[in-house]
């Protein structure tokens, strides 16, 4: 099970720097007219706790000696992207912002998946037959041996509480 979650977190990285590089291919091709200049950016990168979606945009500035304009990137927070999108891209600002947010909550919800069923440490035919999943770190014990030491364990409090 652990293999087959770790391919589908993979398979969710790759769709989310996927959907950022289509965004920004459309953004860097010479086919635009000068009225749709985008200073909107994405990039997508992986942690071992999720996927990283980072907004950016193009801020213009003069420099105090004057000349040409220059611009640098700055963060954005993503519940202004569309805000700073321009209205001819907004639309598709609006599509990949949650697309990705999809995909990052699916790999976040995965990995408290992979760690619930690491604690709870799955057993039983049935639970293996649904999960596959069995953690290294936890030896089989038969019910009747687990039973009794849990009425033993409970005897000693009784006595001593």
């Amino acid at each position: 099970m652990q293999d087959e979650m770790q391919r589908i977190k993979a398979d969710l990285v790759k769709r989310a720097t996927a959907i950022a590089e289509d965004f920004m291919s459309r953004r860097t091709g010479k086919g635009r007219g000068p009225d749709q200049w985008s200073d909107l950016f994405v990039k997508v990168s992986s942690t071992d706790t999720g996927i990283v979606v980072d907004w950016r945009y193009r801020h213009w500035y003069r420099p105090k000696d004057g000349g040409a304009p220059k611009n640098m990137l700055r963060y954005l927070p993503e519940n202004r992207v569309t805000r700073l999108a321009q209205d001819w891209e907004r639309d598709e600002v609006t599509w990949v912002r949650d697309a990705l947010r999809v995909l990052k909550e699916s790999y976040r919800e995965l990995t408290k998946l992979e760690k619930k069923l690491g604690k709870a440490g799955v057993m039983g035919d049935e639970a293996d037959m649904l999960t596959g999943f069995v953690p290294v770190r936890q030896s089989k014990v038969s019910p009747i041996k687990a039973e009794l030491a849990k009425d033993k364990g409970e005897g000693r409090r009784a006595k001593h509480g």
